[in-house]
């Protein structure tokens, strides 16, 4: 425990019935709950910044989704990449209809340039079963770096997740050689808080 913020490892998520299991690169089991009603949700989706809409993912999304999330640079960096094509329409089956920062549960959102519905990222959050705690996941794809949409799309998530839940905690977690996020979250005010095997840990508090 650090403080007041406690981080919830995805291992804590309870394993609802009828979830879907898929392995991380570490071949542990990463469960994605089926598909929920949106009737839940507090956050209002889609939101918009100036560049960017932060939308639901759709099936449609899955093709552009496991292009990017396969890339060489991006796999690297990441805890979990879809091993095939199927794997992609699974896990974006399995979020599409998640109420996003639904208690309990990972959720996520496609990243598009505003105008442009052509899916360029994703951001996910995973609010704890207190309500107290958010953790933050985000990627980019490659041809969309360097442009500051990481940095303006964790922004809108941090800003709406503090208004709606009162949230004011937050943590995120990268591979050390991932410079770039890095730089994202100590400009976003984040703090390393401790190094867990070849992960970096990082906390906000607002």
């Amino acid at each position: 425990m650090y403080g007041h913020c406690v981080h919830l490892r995805r291992s804590s998520i309870e394993r609802a019935t009828g979830s879907t299991a898929l392995k991380d690169q570490g071949g542990d089991d990463l469960v994605l709950p089926r598909a929920a009603p949106l009737d839940a949700a507090i956050v209002p989706i889609p939101l918009r910044t100036a560049r960017l809409v932060l939308r639901y993912l759709t099936p449609a999304d899955a093709e552009a989704f496991f292009a990017y999330r396969s890339e060489p640079a991006v796999a690297l960096m990441q805890g979990w990449m879809p091993g095939s094509r199927a794997e992609a329409d699974v896990f974006v089956g399995s979020v599409a209809g998640v109420p996003f920062a639904r208690r309990g549960m990972w959720s996520q959102l496609g990243i598009v340039e505003a105008g442009n519905d052509a899916l360029i990222g994703d951001v996910g959050a995973h609010v704890d079963a207190s309500g107290v705690v958010a953790e933050i996941g985000y990627t980019i794809a490659p041809a969309f770096q360097r442009r500051g949409y990481a940095t303006e799309a964790v922004r809108a998530i941090l800003a709406e997740l503090e208004a709606a839940y009162g949230i004011r905690c937050f943590t995120a977690r990268t591979d050390p050689r991932n410079v770039a996020s890095i730089t994202l979250l100590t400009r976003l005010g984040f703090g390393e808080e401790r190094r867990i095997g070849d992960d970096r840990h990082f906390r906000l508090t607002v």
